[in-house]
Parts: structure tokens; sequence; C-alpha cells
């Protein structure tokens, strides 16, 4: 070895043959008994950090910090003391950037940390991949480049150690492949280190609290060893700064000093280098983000981090002069400084220290950065790229996380072998140092995806993908391609000429760009990358995977995130925490909740006055979770502290759990539908199979596997007409003729007679936003009795032209056919009266979480209109609540056809004015109109009525519904005419108009024109079939006249009434429905349902209601008896039915007699029975029927207040 490096480090002359004082033996022992200490300072750091850190957070901090200090090599123990010796002040490039970083920029690094622990990052590929849409490409891209850049800085890492042995091992004592042996067994010890402390477990964003530990004791050793070299540089061999500034100033060097110029481009480079490095290095990404186990340690690193780095900077130039003076002429490299000053003044224990320091900051950088790239390779590339050749079995391996710990393990040997392999290559040529300063402008690339990520929200993957790209083959172009052509001997023509003798191509003055290597080769790849960044981000939509990432990234301090809101929180208390949780909660569980609290932490103060700390907003987020959800939780309390708008990253959060909700409605829907007698099936607008109920597979038998989602409903067609179901008729010609049906949207009704002797009805109809909804009914029965009865009229015929006998006969079968006939419209009878009961109560049971919902979507549009979201949220608000208005509408439209079906619904008939009515409609709609740029008239009539008021005016809205959504320009008209036989109130419009042979089915239920305008408008097709049944029940006569593209005119006639029977109305003057007016109002709400507590609570809390809540009587008898009189309630609201067959109406009694007084009560429920309202108006409380309207609710509080 000692020649090799006697060719290569000056350090070995003859000249100073006297001062080699140690042998490799003694050299690799010492290093042996180093690497011993720091396996058990790990091995200690694993058993005793993880509880010593929360007991003293001021002590991780600082360990923390420390950690950091792998961001200084052994170039800059070693590197650094020469560059100072031979340029000055130019050292300092590379930590002037650290530390004004960590002074003004620790804010960045705090944003960054916080993200990384929210997004549970391992490495800096995984932290850019994540926040471009969690790219796998991107991630590859990133990990690819810093293996490349970073494999030969590992490699000078080895170099340096090497050094180290040629410096201080005696002249012949140790040969090239001894030192080269010594050289690996170090780099296997690196990866013996890395492997026990830093891939010990699976999670790679868990801590390592050993490896953390070992590093910060490595970066002290590697201060305490410069300081001392640094001290006797400056104190023993002279006197003090002031006496080598002295010399220098003596000697001319002062002026080599003072002519520094911090402005030169190259100086200006490396510095700006050196800023992004400090984050983006692999290594330091891992120490500074993965490692932090509390993102408050930033705080303390932000002053004890450049504290470190400037006590190493500050013996620069006192080692470099002390080396100059003592080495003058020996042609030692100034590099080695550090080591050969103590050892030519014979100071051995100096000189131990100093080899100890410089191994440990080499044995740092390389572990730290082998863990890292080890991550990066294994998570993105290796573990993806199994998986995807499918050479393991994920649902039959149980035990991939071993595999993937194991692969971790091996990549960081193999990493390790690399460098070493490199190590040995580049002793063979001349780039040592560019190819070590390369290694910067590679990771350099990483940066503009990475801050600019965090600050716009604009950034795209393609353009962090692109820019990335350009400027990794930029760095390869002109950095790289110059080494390896120095290193291989490749032909230079390339470098000299430029390719094709292009000389602005050269790759050393690209462009004519004329600077030195690193400087040029920054500024072209840099302004390539940033400059595709901008552009090709600009010219891309995000997806909304983007939009969630970008918003979760940029928005982490904007929207006051989880830590660093809680440090802003100042100015709330426990009061609010309790408030909030009693939203949820209701009174009883939060005090139990905070009961439980203060058994746990007898510390706390959780007086009401008291501020709020971590420990109670995480202690308020974990109760409220169990609620609503641990991402809903974290979104209500941060919003709710720190009044910000909720983002669209929460907003996913919150949807995903909504659609668990969804999931359930979905279930109902299909359990609603497979107990249905007919068969039903619906199919998507590309013509595919999305949803069949149980009657349709028992009506067709289909094989197994044929009904799938999904599945082509030409598949299922072509399979029936093969099987016979559509007679002999060609199966391509009945595929190609239902398809183009169904296609159209073209309504159809047909009957199959099929071979084993059912006949099905077969009716298809488009649905409003595409797809198609066929149903399939067995009417054998009906069908045979038709059958019988059209042969029992042609026996009749016969019988007629036959004897009397004849005719008795046949008079006998055609009775028995009759009777026949009859037993079958029974059943068919029965059969539907069976459906409406079905209905009715499926309906009324459907009520309940729309109530709910309904409910939640008032108390989010009020909180929205407070808060003033957003557009975007506000526009979601109103469409939630316009789906629920719908869905409500639906319900009772379905409740009420039942009800007129089965005979429940009872007029109410009595004498009434019909002006107040008609003025009260006139209102309502005159508004809609004005909405749609039409004009609205009334022709009112001041006599009097004989009819159910409620029903008429239901009617009415119907025809004024279907007037407005049907008309686009002119004008309705609501009026009436005197007829004998009463009032006929009309509705006119200049609309659409109804073709004359289709006036009969627009009164058939959920049947609608869909040809024409008529199919550009929303509706179900219930409101016409609602009040012709409604005009039955009232046996009033319904009229409809329409000229088709002119207008419609619908009529209802109701008898004359007599005036002196009018009963004069209550006076509501002095009520409003102004909910200022309920604030400081105490009120009981009881209801079996939890969704529907919480939502009245939410809802009357926003109208400054204090609000109980209780699931049933004994709960409330419970939380009544636990307040003071002063908090009784003033109100109570109860649902009818509650758990055990209990009645809201006994509850209310209970209640009033426990706290001895007739405290005002309104029964809220969806059962409309009669027998229902008797019991409620005997008990004389107040009557609302679910779903609850808030306005309606407001107004009968005011009114028994």
């Amino acid at each position: 070895m000692g020649t090799r490096w006697r060719a290569w480090y000056p350090c070995c002359n003859p000249h100073l043959v006297h001062v080699y004082m140690f042998t490799s033996t003694s050299l690799l022992i010492i290093s042996l008994a180093y690497f011993a200490l720091l396996l058990g300072i790990a091995k200690l750091g694993d058993r005793l950090m993880p509880f010593k850190a929360y007991a003293n957070q001021h002590l991780q901090a600082i360990i923390y910090s420390l950690s950091l200090g792998v961001f200084l090599t052994s170039w800059t123990f070693y590197g650094s003391v020469g560059r100072a010796a031979t340029s000055g002040w130019d050292f300092l490039g590379p930590y002037i950037a650290p530390i004004a970083f960590f002074l003004f920029g620790h804010r960045i690094i705090y944003k960054i940390i916080l993200i990384a622990k929210r997004e549970n990052i391992g490495s800096i590929s995984d932290f850019i991949s994540s926040r471009y849409g969690k790219s796998r490409r991107l991630a590859v891209i990133v990990t690819l480049m810093a293996t490349l850049g970073l494999l030969p800085y590992i490699a000078l890492q080895l170099k340096a150690i090497d050094l180290s042995y040629a410096v201080l091992t005696t002249q012949g004592d140790i040969s090239s492949v001894h030192a080269d042996f010594s050289v690996f067994i170090i780099a296997i010890l690196i990866g013996i280190f890395s492997v026990l402390f830093g891939a010990k477990q699976v999670d790679t964003s868990a801590h390592n609290p050993g490896m953390v530990l070992a590093i910060a004791a490595e970066s002290l050793i590697k201060l305490i060893a410069f300081v001392a070299i640094g001290v006797f540089a400056t104190y023993v061999l002279n006197d003090g700064f002031g006496d080598i500034f002295s010399q220098l100033e003596q000697q001319g060097g002062r002026t080599s000093l003072a002519s520094f110029d911090p402005f030169r481009s190259s100086f200006i480079i490396e510095t700006f280098l050196a800023l992004i490095a400090v984050l983006c290095l692999p290594r330091q990404f891992h120490m500074m983000v993965v490692e932090n186990t509390n993102p408050e340690h930033v705080h303390t690193a932000r002053w004890l981090f450049p504290l470190y780095i400037s006590a190493m900077c500050v013996f620069m130039i006192p080692i470099a002069w002390a080396g100059t003076q003592a080495l003058a002429g020996s042609g030692v490299n100034a590099d080695v400084y550090s080591l050969m000053l103590p050892m030519v003044k014979g100071q051995d224990g100096l000189v131990i220290l100093a080899y100890v320091g410089g191994i440990s900051a080499a044995m740092g950088m390389a572990a730290v950065s082998t863990i890292a790239i080890s991550t990066m390779i294994t998570n993105d590339i290796i573990m993806p790229f199994i998986l995807h050749v499918k050479a393991v079995d994920v649902s039959q391996n149980r035990d991939l996380g071993r595999l993937l710990l194991n692969l971790r393990r091996l990549t960081i040997f193999a990493i390790l072998m690399l460098a070493f392999g490199y190590y040995l290559l580049i002793d063979r040529g001349t780039a040592l140092v560019s190819i070590g300063l390369s290694a910067f402008v590679a990771v350099a690339q990483f940066g503009p995806p990475l801050f600019a990520g965090i600050f716009w929200r604009g950034g795209h993957v393609r353009g962090a993908t692109a820019g990335l790209m350009a400027g990794f083959a930029a760095w390869i172009y002109c950095l790289l391609l110059p080494n390896l052509t120095g290193l291989f001997d490749l032909s230079g023509s390339i470098i000299s000429n430029g390719p094709f003798g292009i000389e602005w191509l050269r790759p050393t003055a690209l462009f004519g760009l004329q600077l030195d290597p690193i400087s040029h080769a920054t500024v072209i790849s840099l302004s390539l990358n940033i400059t595709l960044y901008y552009l090709v981000s600009k010219f891309n939509t995000p997806r909304l995977i983007d939009r969630i990432q970008a918003d979760l990234f940029v928005g982490t301090l904007s929207n006051a995130g989880l830590v660093e809101g809680r440090r802003h929180h100042s100015g709330h208390t426990v009061d609010d925490l309790t408030k909030l949780l009693e939203r949820f909660m209701g009174y009883r569980r939060t005090v139990d909740s905070f009961n439980q609290l203060a058994h746990q932490q007898p510390q706390l103060d959780l007086h009401k006055d008291a501020p709020i700390n971590a420990i109670l907003i995480h202690h308020c987020e974990r109760a409220l979770s169990g609620i609503i959800g641990a991402s809903s939780a974290r979104v209500v309390v941060e919003s709710s502290l720190n009044d910000k708008a909720v983002h669209l990253g929460d907003v996913v959060s919150i949807v995903g759990e909504a659609a668990k909700a969804v999931s359930f409605n979905r279930g109902l829907l299909q359990a609603t539908i497979d107990n249905v007698s007919q068969g039903i099936t619906v199919i998507d607008p590309d013509l595919n199979l999305v949803m069949w109920n149980q009657r349709y597979l028992e009506l067709f038998d289909f094989p197994d596997g044929v009904v799938t989602v999904g599945t082509p409903v030409e598949d299922i067609i072509r399979l029936s007409a093969l099987e016979g179901e559509y007679g002999q008729i060609d199966p391509a010609k009945i595929v190609a003729d239902r398809l183009s049906m169904i296609a159209k949207g073209e309504q159809h009704r047909s009957i199959r007679y099929r071979e084993n002797g059912t006949v099905i009805e077969v009716q298809g109809n488009a649905m409003p936003d595409g797809g198609y909804v066929n149903t399939y009914t067995d009417i054998s029965e009906q069908h045979a009795a038709e059958t019988a009865l059209r042969s029992s009229q042609n026996d009749l015929l016969q019988a007629n032209e036959s004897l009397e006998l004849r005719v008795e006969e046949r008079t006998q079968t055609l009775s028995k056919v009759n009777q026949e006939l009859e037993q079958a419209r029974a059943q068919a009878d029965a059969s539907h009266q069976s459906k409406t009961r079905f209905l009715a109560a499926a309906s009324h049971d459907l009520l309940q979480p729309l109530n709910a919902a309904k409910l939640f979507s008032t108390a989010l549009a009020q909180r929205q209109a407070t808060l003033q979201q957003d557009p975007q949220s506000v526009e979601l608000s109103t469409h939630l609540d316009a789906s629920l208005t719908n869905a409500e509408q639906l319900i009772s439209d379905l409740i009420e056809v039942s009800k007129l079906d089965g005979g429940s619904l009872k007029p109410h008939k009595q004498h009434f004015k019909i002006a107040p009515l008609l003025d009260q409609l006139a209102s309502e709609f005159k508004v809609l109109c004005q909405q749609k740029n039409l004009t609205f008239s009334l022709k009112c009539s001041q006599t009097t009525l004989y009819t159910d008021p409620v029903m008429l005016r239901r009617v009415l809205q119907n025809f004024l519904t279907n007037a407005i959504r049907y008309t686009a320009t002119g004008k309705v008209l609501l009026g009436c005419r005197r007829q004998p036989q009463g009032l006929e109130i009309q509705v006119w419009d200049t609309g659409f108009g109804i073709p004359q042979d289709r006036l009969e089915d627009i009164f058939v239920e959920f049947k609608r024109l869909e040809t024409g305008p008529h199919a550009q408008q929303n509706g179900i097709g219930l409101g016409l079939a609602i009040a012709q049944r409604t005009a039955n029940t009232l046996e009033h006569d319904l009229r409809v006249n329409s000229h088709y593209g002119a207008g419609s005119m619908f009529s209802i006639t109701a008898p004359w009434g007599d005036a002196d029977l009018v009963k004069a109305k209550p006076s509501n003057s002095g009520v409003t429905a102004n909910h200022q007016q309920l604030v400081g109002y105490r009120v009981l709400v009881i209801d079996n349902e939890m969704a529907i507590l919480q939502g009245m609570q939410v809802m009357m809390q926003q109208w400054g209601c204090q609000v109980y809540c209780a699931a049933s009587s004994a709960e409330a008898l419970s939380l009544l008896g636990s307040l003071a009189k002063s908090d009784e309630p003033n109100l109570i609201l109860a649902d009818y039915h509650l758990d055990q067959s209990l009645l809201g109406t006994d509850a209310i009694a209970d209640i009033r007699q426990a706290l001895n007084g007739e405290i005002p009560a309104i029964v809220i429920t969806a059962d409309r029975s009669q027998q229902m309202k008797k019991a409620v108006a005997e008990a004389g409380f107040g009557l609302i029927h679910k779903p609850l309207k808030p306005a309606v609710l407001r107004k009968l509080i005011s009114r028994l207040r």
C-alpha cells in the first residue's frame, strides 16, 4: 500500500518517516474497540431511550440535535482544513448555508416533520412520491438518483479511512492488499451496525433510538477530537487567535484572507448546494425527519446544530496555519493536517483521538446513508418488483414482513460492497474530489419538487417527473460523463469538441456557459429541473388524489395542523372542550369522561377556566373517535379550537366514514327489492347489469356465474334467446332489437309465454340519469283466469243455440269460472294490500336515518354560513341538503300512496275560506316562477268550500309544481271558476303540453313522458298519481285539458260550503321563528336512535338552546336527578316509539311527575296512525311528523313558550 499512497498522497514522504508510530494491527484494534463502544451505546439506547425520552424531553432534544452532526463527514474533518490552508475563507460555503437554514428556516423543517408523521413517511423518496399523488414511478426515479449519486460519496468515506491508515502506519509495514482488507473489514462492521440498529423493524417510519444515540455519540466524539486538535494548534503551538492572525498579517496571509470574495460564483453555488443538501441528502432527511420523535425538538436543534457547526469552523484556520508552519516544505497534503500535526509533535493520545474522530465521521455518514438508501431501494424497487412478477403470493405468505426486512438487510451489505468496489475503482484514477462534489449536485435535484411541493398546490406529478429526469440527465452529461472519461480513459472527443463536433454542446461548457465544472453542472441541471417542473405542472390538470395530497402537504401549518395548532390554543379553556364533548356525548357522559381523566391524571387542572393542554386535546379526540371516527374527531376538535375551515383532505376523510352509512343504505335498498314479488334488473348507461333481486334469479334460473355485476346485458339477452325465452325468433335479431330499445331509453311492455307454462309480463323504463330498469311479473294465474273467462264466454254463445239443459250446464260452468276469477282477483288484491303495507313499513324505517341526516345537514349548513367557508364546501352542503330533501319527498310520496291505496288516509272535511289557502300557494310558487323567469298570476275567490283543506292543498301543490317544471317560458295561472256543483280551481301553464293519446298515462305511478322536452326534466312520476288518488278519496272531480306544444290545464272541483260554519282560527301574532329567542332555553330530547339525538343536539345548540339527551325514560330521569332546580328543562321533545315497547307519551308523563310540573312537550314521530294522533291529542302534547323540518319545530316551540 505504501507505494500506491505515496504516489497519491504526499503525506507519505520519506523525509517524515521518523514520525510514523502505529502498526496496521494497532489501528485495526483501535477501530474494533471503537466499534464495540458504538455497539454498546446503541444497545443502551435501545434499552433506555424509549423510557428516558418521555421522562426528559430536553435530553431527547439534545440527542436529536447532536445526531444531525452526521451532516459533517470525514471531508469536513480532513478536506475543510486543507481548503482553509489553500483558499482561506472559501471553506465556509458548505457551513454558512446549514447555519442560516436552521436559524431562519426552521419552520420549513418543522412543517416537513409534521407532514412526515401524519403520512407515515420513511424516506425522502416516500415524501416526494406521496406529495405527488403517491406516484410509484416518481419514487423509483428518486431512489435511482439517490443511489447513483451517493455511491461514490460512500466510497469516499471508505477512502478517508484508508487515508488515515496510510498516514499513521509505519512505512512498509502494510501492503496494498492488507490495507484494502482492513477497509473491507470496516465496511463489514458498518454493515453489521446498520443491520443491528437501523434495519431491525419492518416499519421504516418507526424510530431507532439506539442508532440515534450512537450517531449522536459519534458526532460528539468527532467534535471533541476536532476541538482538541484546534485547541492544541491555537494555544499550544501558538499563543491564541490573536497570535495566529498576527503571524498571518506579517507573512501576507492576512491579505489573502481579506481578499475573499463572497459573491464569487463558485462560492455562491457551493453555498446553495449545501443549503439544499442539509435537507435533501437521504441520510440527513432520515436523521432530521424520520428519526424525529417530537417536532418540538426542532426548536432545540435550531440553536444547537448551528452552534455545533460553528465550533468546528472556529478552528479551521488555526489548524490550517499550524499545519502549514509545522509541515512547511515537507510536501504533505494539507487535507491530513489534522492527523499529521499532533503526530509530528509527538502527541500520541491526540493522534489516536484524531484518528477516532476521522473514522467516526466516515462511519457515521456511511452507516446512515446505507440505511436510508436501502430503505428506498427495498420499498420502492425490489418489493414492488417481486409483487408485480408474483414471485410472492401475498394472500398465502404470512411472513411477508420478515421477507422485506431480510431484503433490506441484504441491500445494506450490497450497497457497502458496491461502495467498496467503487473505492477500489477510483483508486486507479484522478477524479477523487470532483466525483465527491458531484454527489451534492445529484442530490440538489430533489430540491425543486420537495420545497415547491410544500408551498405550491399547483405542482403536478408529471412536472416533478419531467424536472427530475431532465436535471438528472444534465448531471450525468455535465459531471458524470467527464469524470468517467478520465476514469476509464475513454475517448475525449465528446468532452473536448462536443457531440458531432458541436462545440456549444460540450459537457463542460454546455450552451457556451463558462464556469467551473460543479457550478456549470449545478446551473444547467437545476435550471432545466425548475423550468420543466413549473411548465409541465401548469399544463396538467391535477387528479383528485393530487389535490388531496397537495392540500395535505401545503396546508399543514396554514390550517393549524395537529401539533402546531396545539401551540396556539392558549385562549381556550377546559370549559370549551367540555361544551364540545357535550354536543356529541351528552352532559352525563361528558362528566363521567372528565371524572375518569381526573382519576388517571390527578395533576391536571380541570377547572372550567383552566387553560387546555395537549393531554386534554388528546383525551377529547379519543372520546369523540368512538362516536364519529378518528379522522372526523381530529377535524372537529381542530376546527373548533382554531376556527379554521375544513380542507379537502379532511373532507375526504369524513366522506370515507360517511361511505359506511351509504353502504348500509345500499344494503337496506337491496333487502327491500329482494322482498318485492316482481323480478327486477337495473342496467347502467354502458349496458351492463348492475343490480337485480332474488326473485329475478328464481324466475329464470340462470347458470352459476352468468348474473354478476358488470355482466353485459347483451350476453344475458343472447342466452335467454338461445334457451327459447323469445320463441322461434332469430337470437341475433332479438339481441339487436333489445339493445337498441334499451340504448334509446324506450318504454316497452311484452308478454312471454314460456315452455314451462308460466307467463311473464315484462316492463321496461329508462331511468332519469341514464340506465334502464326492467320488471318481470309472473301473471300465470291471471292469464289462466282470463283464458278460462274467454272460454266460458265462447261456451255461453254456443249454449244460446243449444238445448235448455246445455244452457244450464254452461251457466254452471260459467259460475264456477267466475268464482275462480273472483278468488284470483281477491288474491291479487290481498297481494297488493300486502305490498302496500310493506312499502309503508319500509318507508317508515327509512325516515329514521333520513331524519338524522337532515338534522346534520341543517347543522352543517348553519355552521358553513357562520364560518363563511369556501364556495366549493357551500355548494357541497347545498347539494347534500337538496339530495336529502329529494329522498325525503320520495319517501313521503311513497307513504302517501300506500295510505291512499290502503284506505287508511281519511279526509277531515270542514267549512273554510278558500282565499287564504290560495294566497299562501301564490306566495310560495311566485318565488319559484321568478327563479325561472316565469310570470305568475292569481285569480282568487272569496267563497267558502266544504272539503279537507290539507288534501286540497296537496293536489294544488302537485298541479303547480308540474306546471312550473314543464314550462320553459311564459306564465302560470292559478284561478277559480264557479260551477253548479262547486268551485273549480284551475292551474294553467304555457308549457310543453301533453299529447292527447298520453293523457291517461300521466296518472299512472312511476310513469313519465320520456320523449321530447319532458325527458329533460327531473321527476319520478308520483305527483299526479297522488293527486288523482286524493281527488278520488275526497270524491272531487279532477280534470285535465292539454294542447301539445301550447300548454295544459289541470283542475279540481270542490263543493260549496257554508260561511256561517267557518271556525275562527287562533291568532299567531307575536310568534316568530327566529331562533335567537331560544338562547338559553333548556330542552330535554328523548329518542332511542343515537344518530337522531346527536343531530337534534347539534342543531338546537346552534339555536342557542341547552340540550339534554336521553335514550329512554329511565336515562332521562337519572339525568334530571343530577340537575339543579335552575337547570331543569323548559321543554320536552320525545319520540313516540321508544325501545322495549315504551311510548314517548308515557316517558313525558313520568318526567312531569318527577319534576312536579306541567312542562310543555312535543312528540316527534314517523308514525302517522290515527291511534297515535288521538293519544297525543288527549295528553295535550304538540305533534310533529318526521322527517323533521327545523322551521316547523322552531315555530311550534315559540308558540308553546
